[in-house]
């Protein structure tokens, strides 16, 4: 009856240890994964930072800095070329976003690059605007014909109006690029 109760007790003994020592490895896997997401994100923060950075400087040194010198009710008669897609961290790491802890961040994310892509669309219209512009000076030059310096008038006055709408856009999304420099700043700081 004694080898039956010390069988008994070192088996609750020996599976109290195993079930401890289970728990154990399962909490330190959970930390280790914790640690790992948290740099991954970090990561990805850093890259999100890095790309609004480059791209937002690559644009005020071209285009960005043009569009500013423009006086009020000046037209923008140049071509912006915008011929790919500049935001290689944003799309393939898209499945990150919903991992973002912070609200607002999250959201600052996605308003900035959906955003972008928005003034990027406006710039290919522009440009549209322009060509034909272009196209009807020429013709409304070659021939005087009334009606194609009508519509080079009107396209003008679209440009002109399309500018100042740019011009809008453009001071928004500085305005948003700031503000995710220091989220994203900040949210660097704060992952362990």
């Amino acid at each position: 009856m004694w080898n039956l109760v010390s069988a008994v007790i070192g088996g609750l003994i020996g599976g109290g240890f195993a079930i401890l020592a289970v728990w154990v490895a399962h909490r330190n896997d959970l930390q280790r994964q914790h640690k790992t997401k948290q740099a991954e994100m970090k990561g990805f923060y850093h890259a999100l930072l890095t790309e609004t950075q480059v791209l937002w400087e690559q644009y005020m040194w071209g285009m960005g800095k043009h569009l500013e010198s423009l006086s009020q009710g000046e037209p923008l008669l140049s071509y912006y070329p915008v011929t790919q897609d500049y935001f290689t961290v944003f799309e393939k790491n898209a499945h990150l976003i919903g991992q973002v802890q912070n609200v607002g961040l999250r959201q600052s994310v996605v308003e900035v690059y959906t955003k972008a892509k928005g003034l990027i669309d406006s710039y290919r219209f522009c440009n549209h605007l322009v060509s034909e512009y272009e196209n009807k000076m020429v013709l409304a030059a070659e021939t005087n014909n009334p009606l194609h310096i009508r519509l080079r008038d009107a396209l003008l006055q679209s440009i002109t109006q399309y500018t100042g709408k740019l011009k809008e856009s453009h001071n928004a999304m500085k305005e948003k690029i700031v503000a995710l420099s220091r989220m994203l700043n900040r949210e660097i700081e704060n992952t362990q």
